[in-house]
């Protein structure tokens, strides 16, 4: 995960587009909540969304619940879990 934030702060990602599972090891790293400084949206899918994982993201990032097939990771549908 800490390879993984260094990356993305040092591209200037500015949308991910991940599964719960990789977020939760994101935000279990980024202690300095330095991935909502660059990252403008967030989707995950894949998986359920747990929703005490919502509570320990910085609630300034713009955070998107995509649903999909499983087996094709394509969505379907979205719902927007921002708290802003």
């Amino acid at each position: 995960p800490l390879q993984m934030i260094g990356c993305i702060i040092k591209s200037s990602v500015s949308v991910l587009f991940v599964t719960p599972s990789v977020l939760d090891g994101l935000v279990s790293f980024d202690r300095g909540n330095n991935l909502s400084s660059t990252i403008a949206l967030c989707m995950v899918i894949g998986e359920a969304f747990p929703f005490s994982l919502r509570n320990r993201i910085d609630p300034k990032l713009n955070l998107w619940n995509v649903y999909g097939p499983t087996e094709a990771t394509v969505a379907i549908s979205s719902s927007d879990l921002s708290r802003e």
